[in-house]
C-alpha cells in the first residue's frame, strides 16, 4: 500500500493559503491553496475513485473547492448569510456531500456545495442550540446509517439520522468548556464517544456508549491541568493529546491510557495536530515539537502509535493534518487565519 504523498495547506498571515517547503518523506512540500483572503477549517473529503483529490476550505465568508489537490480552486457561498458561524463536513461515504451547521440551521450538500437542503426543519436543532457559534461537526457511520455531531464551546449536539432531527447530548454550565470530541464508529452499534471538558478545578474525560445518552467519568490521573486538548479515534483505539505533555493511546475505550509519544520524564512533545490514515488506521500522523529533539517535526507511525519514525516540518505554525486517501495526500494547515 503506497502511503499517502505529502502536501501542506496552510494560511500566510495577509492573502494567500500557503504550502511551506516539504517531499514525499515530509522533507519537501508543495504549496496549494486558493489566493484568497478566506480563513478556516480544512476540509478532506474521502473521495471515491470516481471523485479522486476533492478538498474543500472552508471560510469565513466563502467555501473553497479544488478538483485537483488544490492546484485550482472555485468559490461558493455558504448556506448561511455571511454574518453567521458555520462550520463544514464531508461525508466520508458519499462523495460530493458535505454538511453545514450555523448558528441556526443545519444544512446537506449533494453537489459539493453548489446547492444546499434545509435539514432542520422542525426546530430540534436549533432549540438544542441555543443561538450558540457551532465549532465543528463529526460523523460517524453506523452500517449504513449516519451520525451527526455539533460541538461548541458548551454544548454538544447530536443526531442519529442525518441531520433531520437534533437533541442536547451534553452541556456545560460557566466556567467550564467542552475541548474536544471524537466519535468512535463500531460497525452497526451506535458509536462510542469521547469527550474532554476543563473547568475551573479538574479537567474530565467522559464516554457514552449509547450515542449520547448517558455518560461517565475515566480515569483522569494522567490529564495534566489543561487536559486532552484533541481526540482521534479508529475503531481499535483512541488517540489523545496532552497539551505541552504528548499523545496517549487506549486501547480499551478509555479505561486506561500508555503515553506512545512523549508523555514521559526527559521526553515531552508538544502536539498542534495529529490524523489517522482512515485506510490502514494503523498508520497515525503527528506534528509538534519533541523536546529530545531539535525544531518542530513531522512523525508518523505504522504500528498505531508504538514506534514512531521523524519525517520532515510543515512549519511551526501547523494547526490541522488530514489524510485524503483516494488519492494517498497528506495535507497540513498552517496558521490560524486569513486577513
Amino acid at each position: 500500500m503506497n502511503r499517502p504523498r505529502l502536501f501542506s495547506l496552510g494560511f500566510r498571515a495577509s492573502i494567500l493559503l500557503f504550502a511551506a517547503p516539504v517531499s514525499l518523506l515530509g522533507q519537501t512540500w508543495t504549496p496549494v491553496g486558493p489566493a484568497s483572503g478566506q480563513g478556516g477549517s480544512l476540509v478532506i473529503e474521502s473521495a471515491l475513485p470516481s471523485a479522486p483529490g476533492v478538498v474543500w476550505l472552508a471560510g469565513r465568508q466563502a467555501i473553497a473547492t479544488s478538483l485537483d489537490r488544490g492546484d485550482s480552486w472555485r468559490f461558493t457561498a455558504p448556506a448561511a448569510p455571511f454574518d453567521r458561524a458555520f462550520a463544514l463536513a464531508a461525508d466520508r461515504l458519499r462523495p460530493r456531500h458535505l454538511y453545514e451547521a450555523t448558528d441556526q440551521d443545519f444544512f446537506r450538500s449533494v453537489d459539493g456545495g453548489a446547492s444546499w437542503f434545509w435539514l432542520s426543519r422542525d426546530g430540534s436543532y436549533r432549540n438544542a442550540l441555543e443561538g450558540e457559534a457551532p465549532a465543528e461537526i463529526v460523523t460517524a457511520q453506523q452500517g449504513q446509517g449516519l451520525w451527526l455531531f455539533v460541538t461548541t464551546s458548551k454544548r454538544l449536539l447530536a443526531s442519529s439520522d442525518g441531520g433531520w432531527s437534533w437533541r442536547l447530548s451534553y452541556s456545560v454550565g460557566e466556567n467550564t468548556s467542552l475541548r474536544a470530541f471524537v466519535a468512535q464508529p463500531r460497525g452497526s452499534a451506535a458509536p462510542v464517544l469521547y469527550l474532554s471538558r476543563l473547568g475551573p478545578i479538574v479537567p474530565e474525560l467522559l464516554r457514552s456508549t449509547d450515542g449520547g445518552a448517558s455518560w461517565v467519568s475515566l480515569p483522569s490521573l494522567l490529564l495534566p491541568p489543561a487536559g486532552v486538548d484533541r481526540l482521534v479515534a479508529s475503531a481499535a483505539a483512541v488517540f489523545g493529546v496532552l497539551r505541552y505533555d504528548g499523545i496517549y493511546r487506549s486501547t480499551d475505550r478509555g479505561e486506561s491510557w500508555r503515553p506512545v509519544l512523549g508523555g514521559r520524564p526527559n521526553d515531552r512533545f508538544d502536539a498542534s495536530a495529529i490524523a489517522l490514515d482512515p485506510r490502514a488506521p494503523g498508520f497515525v500522523y503527528a506534528h509538534g515539537f519533541h523536546e529530545p529533539f531539535d525544531g518542530v517535526r513531522l512523525w508518523r507511525s505504522h504500528d498505531g502509535g508504538v514506534t514512531w519514525r521523524p519525517l520532515g516540518s510543515a512549519g511551526s505554525a501547523v494547526s490541522e493534518l488530514a489524510i485524503e486517501p483516494a488519492t494517498a495526500t497528506l495535507y497540513a494547515r498552517s496558521g490560524q487565519t486569513l486577513a
